[in-house]
């Protein structure tokens, strides 16, 4: 196993650590143009709904109310709405949920469906943008011991499955039927021969929750251009990489001063002031602009503003006093070079462009004349 040391502090130059990590205090702001996402009436926005880019002009989500996946085409300062694919849900051939979208091309849309985890009924399927089903696959069988598909639920944030050179990643979840020689974060999936491994290590075999609902949650991504996928749990500082070119799994140790890692929850405490007096890492996303990982860290309840406050970041911006804190790292993969960037508090609607890096949502809906229910406004943000 290969350790790479990374630690995080708070400081206005870069310090030098006996390991030649470089931590920098960084400041953020946000740019210009504002991106503006037309919603239609039967259309919202889901944090927990599949979505993302298929380059760096595509956008895709996937809109439960009609059981579409809506694709934006970037131009200018809009996402202009180019194509409306309804997915062909069909009971008959147990096509009956979407619970995860890789939208690869036209020609290859791969759809989970989490109600056929049990049994020989394929699980995911392909389909065009016309909403034909071209194939079926079968990834997993509980019955049979087999892992689970991570629940979006779980997640939090972003994917928890990928496509990639005609192999699909999946991050996995365990039940009381999975083998204990199959308690592994990752399932990779051939298509072309329907061989299956299965890859990595949890830092916490998730037997019993004594983390609550975060024991079994956890953030991956795939960073395409270096063939590697990154690993983020929500109660462990340590980052893992999985190489998919040498087959290897690495533990990225990381300290961050605003993390201390939970204590292990006891049966009798209250699952919410547990949750609320901890900080848990949130999310994982990768700049491909950047080669960069962004890391984030929900602070505990005791960080909340005491009181309403307008935001002295994002224009129009409303903090309200629950409203969760966070701060966001950044991470050269390479050398360990850090970026903390505090009070990231902006979350709301977040998107990561795989050019403009991250994207936030603002209020000023008033001030462009767009009603709130059919326009979503966004703002890069510029990391200093």
């Amino acid at each position: 196993m290969v350790i790479l040391v990374i630690a995080a502090c708070q400081s206005e130059e870069p310090i030098e650590k006996p390991y030649d990590v470089q931590i920098s205090y960084a400041t953020y702001q946000l740019d210009k143009p504002r991106f503006v996402l037309p919603l239609d009436n039967e259309s919202s926005v889901d944090s927990y709904a599949p979505s993302g880019y298929l380059a760096q002009d595509r956008y895709f989500f996937y809109n439960k109310n009609n059981k579409s996946i809506y694709t934006y085409q970037l131009q200018d300062t809009l996402f202009k709405l180019e194509h409306i694919t309804k997915v062909p849900l069909d009971p008959s051939v147990n096509f009956r949920r979407v619970a995860e979208v890789h939208y690869h091309n036209k020609d290859s849309i791969f759809i989970y469906d989490d109600l056929n985890f049990q049994g020989d009924q394929p699980d995911l399927y392909l389909i065009n943008v016309e909403g034909q089903i071209i194939n079926s696959y079968k990834l997993t069988n509980v019955s049979e011991g087999d892992v689970m598909k991570l629940d979006r639920l779980n997640t939090i944030t972003g994917p928890t499955m990928y496509y990639h050179e005609g192999k699909i990643y999946m991050a996995t979840s365990l039940s009381k039927q999975t083998a204990k020689e199959n308690w592994k974060p990752l399932l990779i999936y051939d298509l072309a021969t329907g061989e299956k491994q299965l890859r990595g290590e949890f830092p916490l075999l998730p037997t019993t929750a004594i983390y609550a609902q975060y024991t079994y949650s956890f953030q991956f991504v795939l960073a395409p251009d270096r063939e590697e996928i990154y690993f983020s749990f929500a109660y462990e500082s340590d980052l893992y990489r999985y190489s998919l070119v040498n087959d290897t799994w690495e533990e990225i140790k990381f300290e961050a001063d605003e993390f201390s890692k939970p204590e292990e929850r006891e049966a009798n405490d209250s699952m919410r002031a547990y949750v609320e007096s901890n900080a848990w890492f949130y999310g994982i996303f990768y700049d491909q602009s950047t080669s960069r990982l962004h890391r984030i860290l929900y602070l505990p309840s005791t960080e909340f503003s005491p009181t309403t406050s307008a935001s002295d970041v994002v224009e129009g911006l409303v903090l309200t006093a629950d409203e969760q804190r966070m701060v966001l790292h950044r991470i050269d993969p390479d050398n360990g070079n850090y970026d903390v960037v505090p009070k990231f508090s902006h979350f709301r609607t977040m998107l990561f462009h795989p050019k403009l890096g991250p994207l936030v949502q603002t209020q000023l809906n008033d001030a462009y004349e767009l009603d709130s229910e059919d326009y979503l406004i966004l703002a890069p943000v510029i990391i200093q």
